[in-house]
C-alpha cells in the first residue's frame, strides 16, 4: 500500500501519508505533561518562529503521539500562542496536506462529528460521493453511528434519517438507512422487503462474424522468411514484398514467422521491420505483427504515454473489448512494462471520467443471457432518480448500473427505461452528462446495441473532417480483420453511404493504403 501512495502522491502530502503509515502510533491515555509541553515547543520551532515549516517534525508528532497526549498537546498550543492549532496549521500549510492534518486535529478532537460532517459533505450538493458514504457508514456502523447521528442532528438541526432519505434512493437508499439505525433495533426483513424477481433466459441477437484475412492455405514459413529477409537486406527496402507477406498471413501465421525467422538468421524479425519502415506504414505493420493481447497493451501504453491523453483510445479499447481481453492485456501490460495499468490510467485521468475506466478496467462485467425482468426495471428507475428527476446528476449511479450489468441485462433495462420515459437512454445521457464521460457512456450503449456499428463509427469518426486518426483505423482494422471486417464494412456503408474502400482511398496513401485495403479484402482496389 505504501508503495501505490508514493506512486499516487507527492511533495509534503506523500511524505505525510507515509509517515502516518509508518510511525507507530502510542495508544496510551496517560499524558506525560512534560512530553506534552515539550512537543509544543517544537511545533511552534517548526512552524510559526521559522521561515517556511519544518513539514517532518510536525509528521513525527502527529503520526506518533496517542490521541490523549494530542488532545492535551492542543490545549497547551493554544494557551502559549492564543491560537488553535488548526489556526497554525491553515497558515502554515496548503492543498491536501493541510487538509489531511486538519482531519486528523477533527478526528482527535471529536470524531463522531468528524464522520457527521463527512456525511454531510458526501450527501450535499451535486450527486452523492457514494464512496466516501459507503466508506464511513460501513466502518462505523457498528462502533459509534449512534453518536456520529447525535452530532449530525446538533450540528445541522436535522436527523441523518431524514438527510439520507432526501438525497439517496431505492434499494442502496434503504440499505444505508438500515445500517445507521442502533444494531438492537435493525429488522432485516422488513428493510429489504421486495417483491420476486422475475428471471428469465433471453435469446441473444444472432450476430454474423465473417473476417476479411484468413489463413494463408499454402503457408510456408521458410520461404516467407528467406523474401522478407531479402526484401529488408542491403541497400533499399522491397516495401512491396513485406506487405505480400504480412498482410496476407493470420495473426498465428504471424508469430510463426518471428521464431522461424529468429532459427533462420539469428535476429528480431519486429526489430528489423522497425528499422527498415517509417511512419503510419510502420505501425501498422507492428500491430499485425503482435498477438493480440501485446496489441492491445501497446495501444493501452501509446495513449497515456507523452504529453497528453488519448481519451477516445482508452474508450474504445475498455467499451469494446471482453473482460477475458481486458484481464489478458493488463497482464501483457505489466509484462511488457513492468507497470500497473490501472495506476496508470488513473494518474492520467480524473473525477467520474477515471471512476468508468477503472470499473471497466477490473473486467467484472458478467456474461451470459439470464435477464432479471425486476432488476431491469429497478435500474430504470435508479438511474432516472439519478438523473433527469434529480436537480444534478449522480454520476456514479450510472457508473454501477453502466458498468457492471452484462449485455443482456443492459438490452432489457434499456427497454425498460424506454417504457418508462418513451425516449432512448442516450437522449438522458446527452442531457445529464458532458464530455468524456458522456463519450464513454454512450460507447458502452453502443457496444450493448450492436457492437460492429459501433466499430464502423470509430472507423468513420477516424477518417471524416480535417485529418485522419491512423492509430484508430489500425486498432480497428488490425483488430477486427479476422473476426468480422466484413460485416464492419457493410456497417459502415449503411451509416456513410459510401464504402469503406471509398474512404480509405480518400484520406491515406502509400504503403499504408496498400495495407489497408488488403486487410478489408479489396486488394483489387489497389490497382484502380
Amino acid at each position: 500500500m505504501e508503495d501505490d501512495i508514493k506512486s499516487d502522491t507527492s511533495g509534503s502530502y506523500r511524505k505525510l501519508l507515509t509517515s502516518l503509515l509508518s510511525f507507530g502510533r502510542d495508544e496510551s491515555t496517560e499524558v506525560d505533561m512534560n512530553l506534552a509541553r515539550e512537543d509544543v515547543d517544537e511545533l511552534i520551532k517548526a512552524g510559526i518562529k521559522k521561515l517556511g515549516t519544518d513539514e517532518q517534525k510536525f509528521n513525527q508528532i502527529f503520526g506518533t503521539r496517542s490521541y490523549a497526549h494530542l488532545r492535551q498537546m492542543f490545549k497547551i498550543y493554544q494557551a502559549e500562542t492564543k491560537k488553535s492549532i488548526e489556526e497554525s496549521i491553515k497558515s502554515e500549510m496548503s492543498g491536501n496536506a493541510a487538509k489531511t492534518y486538519l482531519a486528523l486535529i477533527n478526528n482527535i478532537k471529536n470524531k463522531p462529528a468528524y464522520f457527521a460532517k463527512e456525511v454531510k459533505k458526501a450527501i450535499k450538493g451535486l450527486g452523492t460521493d457514494e464512496h466516501t458514504l459507503n466508506r464511513i457508514v460501513i466502518s462505523r456502523c457498528e462502533v459509534d453511528m449512534i453518536q456520529i447521528k447525535e452530532e449530525f442532528q446538533n450540528i445541522y438541526d436535522k436527523s441523518m434519517e431524514d438527510e439520507i432519505k432526501d438525497d439517496v434512493s431505492g434499494d442502496y437508499g434503504k440499505l444505508m438507512l438500515l445500517l445507521i439505525k442502533d444494531p438492537s433495533q435493525r429488522l432485516f426483513e422488513d428493510a429489504l422487503e421486495e417483491e420476486p424477481h422475475v428471471i428469465e433466459e433471453v435469446e441473444e441477437p444472432l450476430v454474423e462474424e465473417t473476417p476479411t484475412l484468413t489463413e494463408c492455405q499454402d503457408f510456408n514459413p521458410s520461404n516467407d522468411c528467406e523474401r522478407l529477409r531479402k526484401a529488408m537486406k542491403g541497400f533499399g527496402t522491397d516495401e512491396k514484398t513485406i506487405i505480400q507477406i504480412i498482410s496476407k498471413r493470420s495473426r498465428a501465421q504471424r508469430q510463426q514467422l518471428k521464431t522461424c525467422f529468429k532459427s533462420m538468421f539469428g535476429r528480431n524479425l519486429m526489430d528489423d521491420l522497425h528499422s527498415e519502415l517509417s511512419g503510419s506504414f510502420r505501425d501498422i505493420i507492428e500491430g499485425l505483427m503482435m498477438e493480440e493481447d501485446e496489441f492491445d497493451a501497446f495501444s493501452f501504453k501509446k495513449a497515456i504515454a507523452g504529453c497528453g491523453t488519448d481519451e477516445s483510445a482508452l474508450i474504445e479499447l475498455l467499451t469494446t473489448r471482453t473482460p477475458e481481453q481486458i484481464n489478458a492485456a493488463k497482464s501483457k501490460y505489466h509484462s511488457m512494462y513492468k507497470k500497473n495499468l490501472e495506476n496508470d490510467i488513473k494518474s492520467d485521468t480524473s473525477g467520474h471520467f477515471r471512476k468508468v475506466l477503472v470499473s471497466l478496467l477490473t473486467a467484472t462485467r458478467p456474461s451470459g443471457n439470464l435477464v432479471d425482468k425486476t432488476q431491469a426495471r429497478i435500474d430504470s428507475e435508479e438511474l432516472l432518480n439519478a438523473g433527469t428527476k434529480k436537480w444534478g446528476t449522480d454520476e456514479s449511479k450510472f457508473v454501477t448500473i453502466l458498468c457492471t450489468r452484462s449485455f443482456s441485462q443492459l438490452r432489457a433495462m434499456f427497454d425498460e427505461y424506454e417504457q418508462l420515459t418513451g425516449h432512448s437512454i442516450e437522449e438522458d445521457l446527452k442531457k445529464e452528462c458532458s464530455g468524456d464521460l458522456l463519450k464513454v457512456f454512450l460507447s458502452i450503449v453502443a457496444c450493448v446495441r450492436d457492437k460492429q456499428a459501433h466499430f464502423a463509427s470509430i472507423l468513420l469518426k477516424s477518417m471524416k473532417g480535417l485529418g485522419t486518426k491512423e492509430s484508430s483505423l489500425i486498432r480497428v482494422i488490425v483488430g477486427r480483420c479476422e473476426i468480422d471486417l466484413v460485416q464492419i464494412r457493410q456497417k459502415f456503408e449503411q451509416i456513410s453511404k459510401k464504402s469503406l474502400t471509398e474512404y480509405i482511398k480518400g484520406d491515406t496513401s502509400g504503403d499504408f493504403r496498400r495495407v489497408l485495403l488488403i486487410l478489408i479484402g479489396d486488394e483489387d482496389a489497389i490497382k484502380k
